[in-house]
């Protein structure tokens, strides 16, 4: 940092002008000070005129020189020293940030490190800024430093994180000032978000009297990651006779971490025949989507007493009323089931595609409520589909395709999950691969 300016003046005390020959700083530090005058090469009888000189150290330590001036008179020298110290500063947190878990596409609550400059004299602040030994673009940070802090002033620096991909984050925040540099290692963890609908298997009302309503059903949704679980919407449909069911829950928007909520179905037909729907749940970890089956009758039979809507074999259809009138469920395949193995893959280069098939295998329609790729890297894995806007229906009898391609973004080894949602289940399979 430059020093106040210290001046000296040079009169011409005599009874002619006089001519100035040469202003300069010399000795041991002499490119430590710098001079400005106003002299010029003359100077009129009892003019005088200003010297001004600054300390601007390049290291620590004391500082001597001499002013020389060269005159029509002779030579004067004057004595220049300083000592430069370094700038005191202080930052605080000084080593690390810890930001805890945090889910996959959210932003965390804020975190500040505060700069104070506790030195003798201004702090220009020439950079503030995060890089990355590692995933970069997870954290983010605005401050209120501007360009230079002034003695025994403090700024604020506003610290995020907002992780894209799964698991551990660490970036480094960057203060330069002048004289010298500080950081601080930010650290989080980014959870993939996970959840459970249970029963989670088709739910046949049976037979039901026309414009009465069935005994409810209840679900569970729960939320087994770290993080809070967002609820984007739970909803019926398909087929146009989602408004033969009605759902209500408790879910809200969020289901926080390790809790859940409920979610409770019932069948009232307006007509007779058979009835089909989807109760279709969007969460932050994917989904889920469980098939309605009912039949709407003008009159009943006797019926076996209602089962319970608890804890159920884990192949059979959840039942709320069941008689002698069989009714058809959506089935389906995703072919081949095993996991894909990609092998190693160099960084930034596409593989060969991957195919899998999905068939409808039942003789109702099948809707494709999505085709997901999640999982801890899953940024690193594409998939393209022909099954249509989804959600989209698939005649019985039909297909569509799902290409996988692997693209890894960084070198080591890569996993994910590739998910397709119908109304017949859940289908699975596990991805890798290795970037090289």
């Amino acid at each position: 940092t430059t020093s106040v300016a210290q001046v000296a003046t040079l009169t011409n005390t005599s009874g002619l002008p006089l001519a100035i020959t040469s202003v300069s700083v010399t000795g041991t530090n002499a490119t430590d000070f710098v001079q400005t005058n106003t002299c010029g090469t003359s100077l009129a009888v009892n003019a005088s005129c200003k010297i001004n000189v600054t300390l601007n150290a390049s290291a620590i330590g004391t500082k001597t020189a001499s002013l020389t001036v060269v005159d029509g008179a002779g030579t004067h020298a004057v004595a220049l020293n300083g000592t430069a110290v370094a700038q005191a500063v202080l930052l605080s947190p000084a080593n690390a940030m810890a930001f805890g878990a945090q889910a996959v596409g959210s932003v965390s609550a804020i975190q500040t490190v505060t700069l104070t400059n506790t030195g003798a004299s201004a702090l220009p602040v020439t950079l503030i800024t995060i890089s990355t030994p590692g995933e970069s673009n997870q954290f983010a940070q605005t401050n209120d430093c501007g360009t230079t802090l002034v003695r025994g002033a403090s700024c604020t620096i506003s610290v995020t994180f907002a992780p894209s991909t799964g698991g551990a984050k660490q970036e480094r925040l960057t203060v330069k000032y002048a004289g010298g540099m500080q950081t601080v290692m930010l650290r989080g963890t980014a959870a993939a978000p996970a959840s459970t609908l249970a029963p989670n298997m088709p739910i046949v009302f049976g037979n039901q009297l026309i414009g009465t309503a069935s005994g409810a059903v209840t679900l569970t949704l729960s939320n087994n990651g770290v993080t809070p679980l967002a609820i984007t919407g739970i909803t019926i449909g398909a087929w146009g006779q989602q408004n033969q069911f009605a759902q209500t829950n408790n879910c809200g928007t969020s289901v926080a971490a390790g809790t859940s909520c409920t979610i409770s179905v019932s069948f009232t037909p307006s007509t007779a025949g058979s009835k089909l729907a989807t109760l279709i749940v969007s969460d932050a970890a994917g989904g889920h989507a469980v098939a309605l089956s009912g039949t709407g009758m003008t009159s009943l039979t006797p019926m076996t007493t209602a089962v319970p809507a608890g804890p159920v074999a884990a192949a059979a259809p959840v039942v709320a009323a069941v008689n002698a009138v069989p009714l058809a469920l959506p089935t389906s395949t995703l072919s081949p089931a095993l996991p894909i193995a990609f092998g190693a893959q160099m960084v930034g280069v596409s593989s060969a595609a991957q195919l899998t098939t999905l068939t409808n295998t039942g003789v109702l329609p099948l809707q494709v409520n999505s085709v997901t790729i999640s999982g801890p890297n899953a940024a690193d894995f594409t998939q393209a589909n022909t099954c249509g806007t989804l959600p989209a229906s698939l005649a019985s009898g039909n297909t569509c395709l799902i290409d996988v391609v692997f693209t890894p973004t960084t070198a080591g080894a890569k996993s994910a999950t590739l998910t397709v949602v119908d109304t017949a289940g859940t289908h699975t399979i596990s991805l890798g691969g290795s970037g090289l």
